[in-house]
């Protein structure tokens, strides 16, 4: 959780991936760029000198992804990514780590929204949780496809 009281812009915010990793936590210009490409690509670049606080949840969630993207992860674990955007921000964010995916990025994704897993997803792991107290949940590996299959089932309650 950020302290949203500080006097923190967009740039700030999304800065905060990247300068972890420098010293006295200094961005020079080429990582500047890096970052404002990343707002480039997840559609706001207008929020970067922004009061963060007062931005909407999605957009400070847009702009911090830009910041760990602009600090080109060889991983990316998001939980319920597209929550809380609108239906054009979401497809600009599945596009944007489709592509990323390609390049080579691996992405883990928490998420109920089955149709951003059939978008992206090579294989879902599913959760299934413990029958009784005190029992282990269960895992079951399923290639997207198959799950969406289940879940149309589940809810047509066959």
């Amino acid at each position: 959780a950020l302290e949203l009281h500080w006097p923190m812009t967009g740039l700030n915010a999304a800065s905060l991936a990247l300068s972890a990793r420098t010293t006295l936590g200094g961005i020079d210009r080429r990582n500047r760029e890096r970052i404002y490409d990343s707002m480039i690509g997840l559609n706001v670049r207008d929020l970067a000198h922004q009061s963060f606080a007062k931005l909407s949840g999605g957009q400070q969630q847009r702009l911090l992804l830009a910041g760990a993207m602009a600090a080109d992860p060889r991983i990316l674990v998001l939980d319920e990514p597209t929550e809380g955007l609108d239906v054009r921000s979401q497809q600009a964010l599945l596009a944007l780590l489709r592509g990323m995916t390609a390049q080579g990025l691996c992405t883990v994704i928490i998420s109920h929204e089955v149709q951003d897993l059939m978008y992206l997803a090579d294989c879902v792991a599913w959760l299934h949780p413990a029958e009784t107290a005190g029992e282990a949940s269960h895992v079951e590996i399923l290639p997207p496809a198959e799950l969406a299959e289940r879940v149309v089932r589940l809810r047509q309650g066959v």
